[in-house]
Parts: structure tokens; sequence; C-alpha cells
């Protein structure tokens, strides 16, 4: 994956704010390409099982006994 090159340099601005480091354009290029790999393995939405389902506020008040 190739990144364009103003978001290589956001990386490297990114990254001297974070850890007072500088990289240099192929280090910033190798390091954000592997956070973007990584992130596409990590970062997936869950499934939803089928049984689940979302509540709302009249379905939790009907299960309240009030006195």
């Amino acid at each position: 994956m190739k990144l364009e090159p103003e978001d290589v340099k956001g990386f490297q601005r990114l990254w001297k704010d974070s850890f007072d480091l500088e990289l240099s354009e192929q280090e910033a290029q190798e390091k954000s390409t592997a956070l973007l790999e990584m992130m596409k393995l990590v970062y997936r939405p869950l499934p939803k099982p089928a049984e689940q389902q979302q509540l709302s506020i009249l379905d939790i008040n009907q299960d309240k006994h009030e006195i």
C-alpha cells in the first residue's frame, strides 16, 4: 500500500508530537503502512447475533413492577 506524500508528512508530524522523535520519509512510510495493515486486520464490525435485539425504553419499562 502506498500512501500519498501529504499523508506520510502528516504521519511524521503525529509521530514527532507523540514520541518526540523524527522519522525519515521511508520510516514513516513503513510504519504508517504497517499500522494501516494492522488496523485492517483488527478493526472489523462485530457481527450481531440473530437473537440480539436493541431494547427501547418502552421494552425496559415493561419489565419493571412499580407499586
